[in-house]
């Protein structure tokens, strides 16, 4: 609908906050994501702003833990 925000929200975990910033460095850096990125963005940008992390602490009957 216009005048809308479009939002993706995905769930990755990880052991810790350090190793979250190493796992996106890692995403960040691989050439098939680099090549992949190129194409998507060939006609302009397809984000409107930048991607924003929030970091949450699964609950004790959570089956991630």
């Amino acid at each position: 609908a216009k005048g809308k925000a479009n939002t993706l929200t995905y769930i990755i975990s990880h052991k810790s906050q350090k190793q979250a910033g190493a796992n996106w460095r890692g995403f960040i850096g691989d050439a098939d994501w680099k090549k992949a990125r190129a194409v998507s963005v060939a006609d302009g940008k397809i984000l409107a702003q930048r991607p924003a992390s929030t970091y949450m602490k699964a609950v004790d009957y959570s089956p991630i833990k």
